[in-house]
């Protein structure tokens, strides 16, 4: 199910605003209604099912670590443009369950003002399968994080 984007960090940085008394009367009102439509989304897709689904806080969780990640591989602002996260909860880990679960798989994708929830759709996944997060990234960005990891690394030819 695709669905309008939904940004993420603006919920995430009125949330942390929060403890700002001063601003705090104006922020709840646009927290609210922008964790209302968060919520709305996962409700839609979610239905009546809650085990191995993701809730509005997975998902701020979600886009919260992506930004660590991101900032782990020293990536400049500038270049996180563009990286795009996949992510679906682990399966049943109970010997018993036979059936595949139903889940929620949701894409996350970083524009220059922060995280949005870009797709969020129903899925399923196997017993005793993990939990899959992917970072998709282009040459460019990937090109970057070589670069960072191999800063102050002599390269030597093959003898």
């Amino acid at each position: 199910m695709a669905t309008q984007l939904i940004n993420l960090s603006n919920i995430l940085e009125l949330h942390k605003r929060a403890k700002d008394t001063d601003a705090l009367s104006q922020d709840i009102a646009t927290f609210n209604e922008a964790f209302k439509q968060l919520d709305q989304a996962v409700e839609t897709v979610n239905g009546r099912a809650t085990a191995f689904t993701l809730s509005s806080r997975n998902i701020l969780d979600l886009a919260d670590e992506a930004e660590k990640w991101l900032d782990r591989h020293d990536m400049p602002k500038k270049s996180r443009v563009g990286v795009r996260v996949f992510h679906r909860p682990a399966g049943p880990s109970a010997k018993s369950y036979k059936f595949r679960a139903t889940t929620t798989e949701v894409v996350i994708v970083r524009r220059t003002s922060g995280w949005f929830l870009s797709e969020i759709k129903r899925g399923s996944v196997n017993p005793k399968q993990g939990a899959t997060t992917r970072y998709i990234i282009n040459e460019a960005t990937r090109d970057v994080i070589v670069r960072n990891a191999l800063a102050g690394t002599e390269i030597k030819a093959a003898a």
